[in-house]
């Protein structure tokens, strides 16, 4: 072989090299890039989070959230008062926080008992407030636990709650 063809074959190598190095540069540049991406997608994911999830719309217009922060389950022993008199009791409990939205953004916050053995709930505290989260009042409460209605957005509530718990 010629010196002039190993010269060649030389540069041909080195060139080789050198775009392979270059194009290594290139893909270690763009994954650098897709991970600096992926980082602040999630930063702004994580910077709007919010607890509460969306569980349904009411006919009524009403738009209904849970905290998802706020389900605890208890297990004790309760004996269940009805308003019409029947009386039953629960091994569990469990608790959680609940918006009720109307159409002109004022809304209601529940913190609800669910006995959801029992299918039934008492709320046991609730507060109103306004569009701009100006409190407005306290709602009223009930030492009654009331069955649960089937194909409602409580009931979807509620079965969001004792799935979640």
């Amino acid at each position: 072989m010629q010196l002039k063809d190993m010269s060649v074959i030389l540069l041909v190598a080195l060139l080789s090299v050198g775009t392979s190095n270059a194009v290594a540069n290139q893909d270690l540049e763009d994954v650098e890039k897709a991970v600096m991406d992926a980082e602040n997608a999630l930063l702004e994911i994580e910077a709007s989070w919010s607890p509460w999830f969306f569980v349904g719309h009411s006919v009524s217009g009403f738009d209904y959230y849970i905290n998802i922060d706020t389900i605890k389950k208890y297990n004790q022993y309760e004996p269940l008062r009805y308003k019409n008199g029947s009386l039953d009791s629960a091994n569990s409990h469990t608790k959680a926080w609940w918006r009720a939205v109307r159409t002109n953004g004022d809304y209601d916050q529940i913190q609800t008992k669910f006995y959801c053995l029992n299918n039934a709930a008492v709320n046991v505290s609730g507060i109103m407030y306004s569009e701009d989260n100006i409190y407005k009042g306290n709602l009223k409460s009930s030492s009654f636990v009331e069955p649960i209605i089937p194909d409602t957005v409580h009931a979807d509530i509620s079965k969001t709650v004792c799935e979640l718990s």
